[in-house]
């Protein structure tokens, strides 16, 4: 094979030829193939009827053991009709064999094997059974077409093809060696001469170290990329973890403060159920044997009324139970530990019990007349709250109680001054502003508003 430009003289050669014969334009027989092929099974202790089709067989098994898709199988398998398409190397299945390599199904990364990065020296390329002639051909054929300017494409190809061949042979061989080291007794590595070389040791020490370091060079160290990045990331973390027993904190509070609420709830309901059953003692006295009068009914309400205030609770001061003072004047308190007691003063609810409805009630029925001992300004930033807080649970659909407690954060988030809480709701669109002429300019409203956080 000393001429690769004429296809005759070598494009009919085979590479897998009888071993007894002498022409090496005749490929090996059936007979003589299949023989061989046995013998390689019954070593390994494997049964199979087909040993000419080995390939179609096996291959088919392992595809299927890969779960590839079952038309892949049938055309590895099955060549007709047309031998494939006139063309069957052409139609390869490109998954499985991606597979096989290493690629993971459905990923678009980049695959990467290490040992295609440790290339042999010039003197195991030569030294390999094709290395004798494959270098030899490629090397003479470049020259020749520099100097002669001919283009033998296909003798090119064929020969680029076995030069690389021959180096993923070596590869495969010492990767071989350093992940499967009991298949050193084979006897490939007894009869190829290459392996009893110094040089193969030494490569195969080069690819063991290369495959146990395992360094991918398309793998970027992010450190060298971004400097510092590794100390943000810790200081990080930690603002996070401290962070983290903050809002523990603040859940533990919170948790404690509406526990707190609902037992004053549960007082104030207490205390209702008391007065409404004084009350239904006075009617059940005063109703005997005539008809029960609305005079008498608030006489009842009135009386009972006097004896809770001539006996405090021990939760509820005996102020508490009223706000009128002064000749029957009915104030507002400065500042609520909370929204629900607000909400109470405002409708004389509760331990701001009132027999005229509150502010709200005192409105209907007298207007502006019985509030001029008050402070307008103030007495204009409770009504606003107590218009957002019907707006905000009307709004999402809420009991008053959920509104209420939901607001109540905002609320609390305000050290509890009615001033700041009327701004948050003007920021939240549950309250207009007002401008220069002091006419109101409506804010848009969510038809779901945001929860409440404390923030």
């Amino acid at each position: 094979m000393e001429d690769w430009v004429v296809k005759e003289r070598w494009l009919n050669i085979k590479l897998l030829v009888d071993v007894n014969g002498s022409d090496l334009c005749k490929e090996m027989k059936n007979d003589s193939y299949a023989k061989h092929i046995k013998c390689v099974l019954l070593a390994h202790h494997l049964t199979c009827e087909k040993v000419l089709h080995l390939g179609q067989n096996m291959g088919a098994k392992i595809l299927d053991l890969l779960e590839a898709e079952g038309n892949v199988i049938r055309r590895m398998g099955q060549w007709n009709p047309s031998v494939f398409y006139n063309s069957y190397s052409s139609k390869l299945p490109m998954g499985p064999i991606r597979k096989l390599a290493g690629y993971e199904e459905g990923s678009n990364k980049v695959y990467f094997n290490t040992r295609t990065i440790i290339y042999p020296t010039d003197l195991l390329r030569q030294s390999t059974p094709i290395g004798k002639w494959c270098y030899e051909g490629y090397n003479s054929l470049l020259g020749r077409i520099e100097e002669t300017e001919e283009n033998p494409s296909t003798a090119i190809s064929f020969l680029r093809f076995m030069v690389d061949l021959n180096d993923v042979f070596l590869q495969d061989c010492a990767a071989m060696l350093v992940l499967h080291p009991e298949r050193a007794n084979h006897p490939l590595f007894h009869c190829v001469q290459v392996f009893d070389m110094p040089e193969w040791t030494a490569y195969v020490s080069t690819m063991k170290s290369a495959i146990e370091s395992e360094n991918n060079p398309l793998d970027a160290n992010l450190e060298s990329v971004i400097p510092g990045i590794q100390q943000w990331h810790n200081a990080n973390t930690q603002s996070i973890t401290c962070l983290s027993g903050k809002v523990e904190q603040l859940t533990d509070a919170v948790t404690k403060d509406s526990e707190d609420i609902q037992e004053q709830c549960r007082d104030q309901q207490r205390q209702s159920a008391d007065t409404l059953m004084g009350v239904a003692r006075t009617l059940l006295v005063s109703a005997n044997g005539g008809d029960i009068t609305l005079k008498e009914i608030e006489k009842g309400i009135e009386k009972e009324l006097a004896i809770k205030q001539s006996t405090p609770t021990a939760t509820t001061p005996a102020l508490a139970t009223t706000n009128e003072h002064e000749e029957g004047k009915y104030y507002l308190t400065d500042q609520h530990k909370s929204l629900y007691d607000l909400w109470d003063e405002w409708h004389g609810l509760g331990s701001f019990y009132d027999i005229h409805g509150g502010p709200a009630g005192r409105d209907a029925t007298s207007g502006t007349k019985w509030r001029k001992h008050l402070d307008g300004q103030h007495y204009s930033r409770t009504k606003r709250i107590v218009v957002a807080i019907k707006c905000y649970y009307e709004q999402n659909r809420l009991k008053m109680e959920e509104g209420i407690t939901q607001l109540d954060e905002w609320y609390q988030s305000t050290n509890r001054s009615v001033a700041k809480f009327v701004c948050e709701c003007q920021c939240k669109g549950l309250l207009g502003t007002k401008n220069s002429q002091g006419r109101t300019k409506t804010l848009p409203a969510s038809p779901n508003a945001a929860a409440p956080t404390a923030d």
